[in-house]
């Protein structure tokens, strides 16, 4: 009896030692995410402002520009880089001067000298390669969605290209304007087609009668 009483307490030591391994185990790995997404972006901080298109959001992680949007309103913005981050985003106007100087001085015609880093976190694996391959394609030329398509791996994925560039966060940053139908048409664009080819004209881009000359402006990504 007495042997039988001392394996039953051993067997609830151990169940015990089991239990508080795993709640541990569980513990420490919610602290690593949690301080993984830390060292990603410790403050979100954003604001509002007005431009020659129109009032833009924009907001800064510790990577980079992580948003510059046509504004929609303030909690859908902050909503989103929520959902992105996992912080709540901080107002902070400091921001505003530089960044106004460049989005004006870049609708003034003014090529820019320089860029900012950008940071993608939160878009879905596809849609940020998308993005990503098209940073690089120069001011005043443009691309198909095809092209980022082939890019991508085949001509079939051109529809989910389109959906990558009308989930871009960074309107003008990320060239997302810059891409545009395979017969020449301007295709989509968040801000409206009116601002798509406003922002192609400013980079010295010929819009006629809705169209492009891809063989004059279209250049390889």
């Amino acid at each position: 009896m007495m042997i039988k009483q001392m394996v039953q307490k051993f067997k609830r030591k151990w169940i015990f030692l089991i239990r508080l391994t795993k709640y541990y185990a569980f513990h420490c790995e919610f602290r690593k995410i949690n301080l993984q997404k830390g060292e990603i972006c410790m403050e979100i901080t954003y604001t509002i402002f007005d431009s020659l298109i129109g009032t833009l959001f924009t907001a800064f992680s510790r990577r980079g520009m992580c948003a510059l949007q046509f504004f929609r309103d303030e909690k859908s913005h902050l909503d989103e880089l929520k959902e992105r981050f996992g912080f709540e985003p901080v107002l902070d106007a400091s921001l505003t001067r530089t960044v106004i100087r460049f989005v004006n001085n870049y609708l003034a015609g003014n090529r820019p000298m320089y860029s900012w880093n950008v940071d993608l976190t939160g878009l879905s694996g596809f849609d940020k390669k998308a993005l990503e391959s098209i940073m690089n394609l120069p001011y005043g030329r443009v691309a198909t969605y095809a092209d980022v398509a082939v890019k991508m791996g085949g001509k079939n994925l051109a529809r989910a290209v389109g959906n990558a560039m009308s989930h871009n966060p960074v309107i003008i940053i990320v060239p997302c304007h810059r891409i545009v139908a395979s017969d020449g048409s301007l295709g989509g664009y968040g801000g409206g087609l009116d601002v798509k080819r406003r922002l192609l004209e400013i980079e010295g881009v010929t819009v006629f009668g809705g169209k492009i000359e891809l063989q004059k402006f279209r250049a390889p990504l």
